[in-house]
């Protein structure tokens, strides 16, 4: 396999594994979670995996707004985010 196809499956798994993370988010939302923390923590997974992911920008901004999360809790919850998917990928893969 080729440095470029690899890097361009990696590239597909990630944006995956990010649409996994927000459709896994908003079901949360829609079956009334109040597991904000959860909700939250996949909404930044999303992002962390994909930067340009609008929507889950959109959706951690709004339960900020509801005060569903406060924005200290946000960052609390992306480190931890990040810790777990470090799990997963690389330092690099995250940046």
């Amino acid at each position: 396999m080729s440095h470029n196809q690899y890097s361009d499956y990696k590239h597909y798994l990630k944006h995956k594994d990010s649409t996994q993370y927000f459709n896994e988010a908003k079901t949360l939302q829609s079956n009334s979670s109040t597991d904000y923390a959860l909700i939250s923590k996949n909404f930044q997974k999303a992002l962390l995996l994909n930067k340009n992911n609008v929507d889950a920008k959109q959706g951690l901004k709004a339960m900020i707004d509801n005060v569903q999360i406060t924005a200290q809790e946000c960052l609390n919850i992306k480190t931890t985010a990040r810790t777990e998917l470090l799990n997963c990928y690389s330092v690099t893969d995250l940046k």
